[in-house]
């Protein structure tokens, strides 16, 4: 499950406890239509669970999808991405902790062998500063490999896998963490209305607001196309001119940086055979920019 779906499903698990308070509990049943949104809340969290349990239930003996191992991986490298970062944070190591500030698409967008370069990537930073990682051991850089190793197995022998597991697991999140968003509205409405500008309402406020650790960077996604036939651009070049970092586009024209603080930073687009441009991209905090940058021929 994405970053941000397991910080609504926590939020969903506050706001239950949050209800189950007694001194809660005996102000909010006085509020008519309460007892259907609360059971709503609790009915629709079990049923997320659920979901989260066929996700992750064992598939021994079967062939697992493409995309499937390389979700494993992302998931797998972003777990001790972020406890890395959290040790290079406490050592006042930024540079370090923003390498290590990716979302899930960066391990799994574009061309597997991209996926693959990028997760190698990731386990030599996190291997090469373990001095700097108390929270990330030898034995943790070995899961890492080998989720890296499941994928690259796949490329070069590729299977197919029976697709139960997404259809029970993955494929419920968005319309059942949709609803549990619903219901959470639907008893800040009531409590608002009920009880405002009272304590109830502040610390219900508090308690569903929906909190992603680590996040404080926002990807940038540019879409290289020729202006004229809008044939995607593959190898083009992507700079970030405050930090001279660059990526590569790939078969689709993607090029993507993942993590790009709140400004409006100013990148160059260049591909050999095409006019180089400078852009200038407003980005807000926790928020993504896609954007199609057509190119001309020089």
């Amino acid at each position: 499950m994405r970053a941000r779906n397991i910080a609504r499903m926590e939020a969903g698990d506050r706001v239950a406890v949050f209800n189950a308070v007694p001194a809660n509990d005996a102000q909010l049943t006085t509020m008519l239509k309460y007892p259907v949104i609360s059971t709503g809340i609790t009915t629709t969290l079990q049923k997320i669970k659920d979901a989260a349990t066929a996700q992750s239930k064992d598939i021994s003996g079967l062939s697992p999808t493409k995309q499937g191992l390389r979700v494993a991986m992302g998931d797998t490298i972003l777990i001790y991405n972020l406890r890395a970062w959290v040790d290079a944070k406490l050592a006042n190591n930024t540079e370090l902790a923003e390498e290590l500030e990716h979302e899930i698409t960066y391990y799994t967008v574009g061309k597997v062998s991209l996926s693959i370069s990028r997760a190698n990537a990731s386990a030599k930073l996190l291997n090469d500063n373990l001095d700097v990682f108390d929270s990330v051991q030898a034995s943790d850089i070995v899961i890492v490999k080998a989720a890296i190793t499941a994928l690259t197995s796949y490329k070069d022998n590729p299977t197919t896998q029976k697709q139960a597991k997404k259809v029970e697991g993955t494929d419920q999140f968005d319309p059942l963490l949709d609803t549990l968003d619903e219901f959470i509205s639907l008893e800040a409405g009531l409590i608002h209305s009920y009880f405002p500008k009272s304590k109830l309402a502040e610390g219900f406020d508090l308690t569903s607001k929906i909190i992603i650790l680590g996040v404080r960077h926002s990807p940038v996604l540019v879409h290289m196309e020729n202006a004229l036939t809008g044939e995607a651009i593959v190898g083009g070049i992507l700079t970030k001119m405050a930090t001279g970092k660059t990526t590569i586009s790939d078969d689709t024209g993607l090029a993507q940086f993942d993590t790009c603080g709140a400004g409006k930073p100013k990148f160059r687009v260049e591909a050999e055979g095409y006019i180089t441009q400078d852009i200038i991209v407003i980005v807000r905090r926790g928020i993504g920019v896609e954007l199609v940058v057509k190119m001309v021929k020089s």
